[in-house]
């Protein structure tokens, strides 16, 4: 025992060296070769902008929704930078202003790469358009006035190979820059952070892993508990656990005719940026969400529904909050392979990246258990935290880049920081990455690493509160 307990301390040493070795060296480098168009634009009104483009290998020289992406304007009047991303290897560009009657004032067009700006654009010269737009001079700017609902704008042909090697020019010139001041600074608190984090894994690891190591001795038990919980949640209805799969169904078609229909005009900021049917980029962030909410609601309160076993002296009592965990998994589950065939009947099957999946759903397992571990301690004191949970699950689904495109909205300084320091954020990234990006997680290294450190130190704080707490658990309830 001893041997095993020395051999993870040094592997527990070699994974933080490995860890700061990463974080020093580590240069961030495009997952993904986009190139943007900006157009910079104002209106009266709200626009829902589309750009459609073409590639080299496109035979019959026709543009569809399947290559496209869009963007928004937010009608507040005055002059804003509307972006939307391409592929690199776009070799012509079609720019909607809007699907309705309207005037819109442009300054300025053109395609930029990680901010650099790769090909500019004269509307006098450079663009063929629609019967339906008429281009007039309006001092520096130029008033672009749609007369129909299929007004467009086609630029001049991008060379693909030279876009590509102007873009990896600019991507050598990034890896070989000197590091800033602020950057050397960051990466320094970073390491630190790393170094202490596996520092206090190594030096209690014993009262560390005795919440994870009670839980596994127990597994055969808290799986047949889990299962029983989530058959008794709706024991006594006709229909029995079908409406544990109903809920979360209707939710999800509710939403969708909220954004996609009901408010179509008025929610092109929220729908901006976002090139697959709404439904499905929908259904990719709510069913981790569901699977969170519901883990932590329910296993808030997971001591208090469990008090008779929180009294058997023989019974592992840091078992329950798992419980609730698995009892919610179930349903996860399902959604997961459901969410895969909606992709699949739609014609956008993931292939291998939804293996990827059960990654960030087991990364979600671990987050939402160390949070469940504190606020069920909690809870069996003060009740009030039950409603506090709730209460924070009606804020955070909004909070979270659930229902709308973070990349496209008007988000910037410290508030995009904060939008990405949640936790959730990573995890909805994550099943968008496997489900229509198809960007593996490990080509996201930062953000990888902050969840990891932040669910690690979670996971140390919820377990020390609840082993803390654990003693007078039978007295309070």
């Amino acid at each position: 025992m001893k041997k095993t307990k020395a051999f993870v301390r040094i592997l527990l040493a070699v994974a933080a060296a490995l860890l700061i070795f990463g974080v020093i060296t580590y240069r961030p480098k495009s997952i993904r070769k986009e190139i943007t168009l900006e157009v910079t634009l104002s209106s009266e009104q709200a626009l829902g902008c589309r750009v459609y483009y073409l590639k080299p290998g496109d035979a019959d020289g026709a543009f569809n929704e399947s290559e496209s992406a869009s963007g928004s304007y937010s009608g507040s009047g005055k002059m804003e930078t509307v972006e939307i991303t391409i592929p690199c290897d776009a070799s012509v560009i079609r720019f909607d202003p809007a699907g309705t009657e309207c005037d819109v004032l442009v300054s300025g067009v053109r395609v930029t790469y990680d901010g650099q700006e790769l090909r500019k654009y004269s509307l006098e010269d450079d663009v063929e358009k629609s019967s339906e737009l008429v281009i007039s001079k309006d001092g520096n700017n130029h008033l672009l006035s749609l007369t129909g609902d299929d007004g467009y704008m086609v630029f001049d042909a991008l060379d693909p190979e030279k876009t590509a090697a102007e873009v990896e020019r600019i991507d050598e010139a990034e890896a070989s820059r000197p590091l800033t001041a602020r950057e050397i600074a960051g990466r320094a608190v970073i390491s630190v952070i790393v170094a202490l984090i596996f520092l206090l894994l190594i030096v209690r690891l014993d009262k560390i892993t005795a919440i994870p190591r009670e839980v596994a001795g127990n597994a055969k038990l808290v799986l047949a508990l889990g299962k029983n919980d989530f058959r008794t949640k709706f024991a006594g209805s006709f229909f029995g656990t079908f409406w544990a799969f109903v809920q979360p169904i209707v939710t999800i078609l509710v939403y969708w005719f909220v954004f996609q229909r009901a408010l179509n005009v008025g929610s092109q900021a929220t729908k901006g940026g976002i090139a697959v049917p709404y439904v499905l980029w929908l259904l990719s962030g709510l069913v981790p969400w569901f699977f969170f909410s519901d883990s932590l609601s329910s296993g808030s309160n997971a001591l208090i529904e469990y008090t008779y076993l929180v009294k058997k002296v023989v019974f592992q009592v840091s078992c329950l909050p798992v419980v609730k965990v698995i009892s919610s998994l179930y349903v996860h589950l399902f959604f997961i392979a459901f969410t895969i065939l909606m992709y699949g009947l739609y014609g956008m099957f993931p292939g291998w990246f939804c293996l990827q999946l059960f990654y960030y759903s087991a990364a979600l397992l671990i987050n939402v258990t160390a949070l469940v571990y504190f606020t069920s301690s909690i809870v069996a004191f003060f009740r009030d935290m039950s409603q506090i949970v709730n209460i924070g699950l009606q804020v955070g689904v909004w909070f979270t880049p659930i229902m709308w495109n973070i990349d496209t909205m008007s988000v910037s300084g410290p508030l995009l920081v904060i939008l990405k320091a949640n936790p959730l954020y990573y995890i909805v990234t994550g099943y968008r990455d496997s489900l229509i990006n198809h960007v593996w997680f490990w080509q996201r290294p930062a953000i990888t690493l902050y969840y990891w450190l932040f669910t690690i130190v979670l996971f140390l704080i919820g377990t020390h509160v609840f082993r803390r707490l654990q003693p007078h658990f039978a007295d309070v309830l």
